[in-house]
């Protein structure tokens, strides 16, 4: 008889504390997530060459498969180093770039880390991301502390859109 969905919940369950209680003092030498990451952090400092290396072998063996993954559209420049969002470089911790795009177009937005599902959580348009921005202005007391150092980045994007704005009327 098939076990059900609860059953084999508690089997996996009793295999983790069986695997737990046999391996305790490996999983506790590990140290916790935080601990692997700081490590992963001081090799790379350490050393830098060899994972990066890695990281340009696996980017150029995955090129051709991103390109056609699941029907998204050619990128319109090669994979850069960086996320076009945050500036990440970090992508040594296991974030890849994704190919981000406008959904139902051909059209090839940039390359993003996390952000790419981010700002699809937002509706995959600006005017998710101002209501992002808004709740953050409304809510956010760093604002309120220093107000002049997002004001003048608030000035800049709205004078881009401006212009923006004018070269299109």
């Amino acid at each position: 008889m098939a076990m059900t969905a609860e059953e084999r919940k508690a089997r996996k369950r009793q295999r983790a504390r069986v695997y737990y209680a046999s391996n305790r003092d490996r999983i506790i030498a590990r140290g916790s997530s935080e601990a692997v990451l700081q490590r992963k952090r001081e090799r790379y400092a350490a050393n830098p060459e060899p994972i990066k290396a890695k990281q340009r072998a696996y980017r150029k063996a995955t090129k051709d498969k991103q390109r056609t993954y699941a029907g998204l559209p050619p990128p319109r420049y090669p994979m850069t180093d960086h996320c076009e969002c945050c500036g990440s470089t970090d992508l040594v911790l296991g974030r890849v770039l994704n190919l981000d795009h406008v959904h139902g177009t051909d059209w090839h937005r940039g390359w993003l880390c996390a952000c790419n599902a981010a700002i699809g959580a937002l509706g995959d348009d600006l005017d998710g991301v101002l209501n992002a921005v808004e709740y953050l202005i409304r809510h956010d007391f760093r604002v309120w502390q220093d107000p002049r150092k997002y004001a003048a980045r608030l000035r800049r994007i709205t004078d881009e859109l401006a212009a923006m704005e004018r070269s299109a009327a």
